[in-house]
């Protein structure tokens, strides 16, 4: 029984040996991007904790961005449960903490989304339903985000 299709595995292995300074997941419905993105998202904030680590950052940050917080649940949160067995709660200020990453949820919806994401630098940014996102709000998250493939 294979766990990842072909072209999942092209993703997977594209994530580890090329280099990217965007990686976009695109197909039809029920193509399987979710399932391979789920790999990916943490493998992401495994490698920022350990880069984080490595910097001495108690508080690395990342972007978890979405349409709205209940595309955020449903899309990624709950799919990762279902998939991976994991609980992942907010905190207060409707953070997840995952592997000692801060996720910050970002939302795209509406022009205000921007204002959550301003005056913070991320380790990176996971987006979901990128194609949804009102233009200046996703041109704010990606100018938040320091781009380097973990290192």
């Amino acid at each position: 029984m294979k766990i990842l299709t072909k072209k999942q595995q092209h993703v997977l292995h594209s994530y580890f040996h090329d280099d990217w300074k965007y990686l976009i997941l695109a197909g039809a419905k029920r193509a399987g991007k979710t399932y391979i993105n789920n790999f990916i998202f943490l493998y992401e904030i495994r490698g920022i904790a350990k880069l984080a680590a490595a910097k001495n950052d108690p508080h690395p940050l990342y972007f978890l961005v979405g349409f709205s917080s209940n595309t955020i649940y449903t899309n990624v949160i709950s799919t990762l449960a279902s998939q991976f067995g994991l609980e992942i709660k907010t905190d207060r200020h409707g953070h997840y903490h995952l592997f000692g990453v801060d996720i910050v949820p970002a939302y795209t919806e509406l022009l205000r989304g921007m204002y959550s994401v301003r005056g913070m630098t991320s380790y990176g940014a996971s987006v979901n339903e990128a194609s949804l996102a009102v233009y200046d709000v996703f041109q704010e998250i990606v100018s938040r985000v320091w781009l380097s493939k973990l290192g």
